[in-house]
């Protein structure tokens, strides 16, 4: 009985017309949030210096084969997509003023609502 109830719910939330009704509340869709998210922390990575742990683990390459049932997604796929989706080329992030304006797409429902 409670997974019927957390189903409904979760597919309520991921109805298009759910999201639609977002602004008109004064909330950001969470992807948006997500996807700005991850993008700061994209552009703080592609800022950092070489030895830092954020700019190696960015940097890393595994040389061995992904094992079969593993997701076929990297995150940097995903994250080029992001990047794709807001229109950001990932050599504009050491203009850091720059880069929050053009990612801050989520928050715009938002800013009315400050307090």
């Amino acid at each position: 009985m409670m997974n019927g109830i957390v189903s409904r719910t979760h597919r309520r939330l991921e109805d298009p017309r759910a999201v639609r009704h977002c602004p008109i509340a004064g909330i950001a869709p969470i992807a948006g949030k997500l996807r700005d998210t991850c993008l700061k922390w994209y552009s703080h990575a592609l800022r950092a210096t070489r030895n830092t742990v954020c700019k190696v683990g960015l940097d890393l390459e595994v040389s061995r084969k992904r094992p079969k049932g593993w997701p076929k997604q990297r995150w940097l796929d995903a994250l080029h997509a992001y990047l794709k989706h807001v229109g950001v080329h990932s050599d504009q992030a050491h203009d850091r003023a720059k880069w929050r304006q053009k990612i801050k797409k989520a928050n715009t429902a938002t800013e009315g609502a400050k307090r």
